[in-house]
């Protein structure tokens, strides 16, 4: 079974959730397997390592310890939660095991992503939001979209290709309607 919880018509309830979620989502990436799970959704969008590099973003700065006891009573409070993380890892391994080469792309790719966080960021340090780390970016970083793109939150992000989509420079119209990479670097926020 799923979940075992004291009502089989809960466990029922569950499956057929389960089912109909199954129908709506092609592919569930698996935290724990992050790389992974981006190799795979490259190969089934046909991107590239550029299309999927990273930078933590929200990494924080100390790791609280979770004892055994405190994740047995997270788990026994989220059955339904762990039935569908079960359930998803498990379909994630069936696709793993289908895709010829994978492993030998997931090294490839992390060796890319280190190499790209090695000319993006001179160095990491805790920031004010939440004590995240936050990236200072070498000078071929803060003249390079990608790097640029990779240590912004997201919705200052938008807002910036939001402005340049509309021809609106932060301190008024901008000439050609394009953001520069000068615009993007002042404006980012990374706090």
């Amino acid at each position: 079974a799923l979940v075992s919880t004291q009502s089989t018509g809960k466990t029922l309830e569950v499956e057929k959730f389960i089912a109909n979620l199954d129908q709506e989502l092609e592919l569930v990436l698996v935290m724990e397997y992050f790389d992974l799970s981006l190799v795979l959704l490259a190969r089934q969008f046909c991107w590239t390592f550029e299309d999927i590099a990273y930078l933590k973003s929200l990494e924080s700065a100390s790791k609280p310890h979770v004892s055994e006891e405190t994740k047995a009573m997270i788990f026994d409070f989220q059955k339904i939660d762990a039935a569908i993380y079960d359930y998803y890892n498990k379909t994630f391994w069936n696709k793993i095991s289908k895709e010829e080469g994978i492993f030998e792309d997931l090294e490839k790719f992390q060796r890319y992503n280190e190499a790209t966080k090695d000319k993006c960021v001179s160095q990491k340090k805790v920031g004010n939001f939440q004590f995240t780390m936050q990236y200072e970016l070498t000078e071929f970083g803060k003249n390079d979209f990608q790097c640029l793109a990779m240590t912004s939150r997201v919705l200052p992000f938008v807002h910036l290709l939001e402005k340049r989509n509309q021809g609106i420079h932060s301190d008024g119209p901008h000439q050609s309607g394009m953001l520069t990479l000068d615009d993007v670097y002042k404006n980012r926020d990374t706090s």
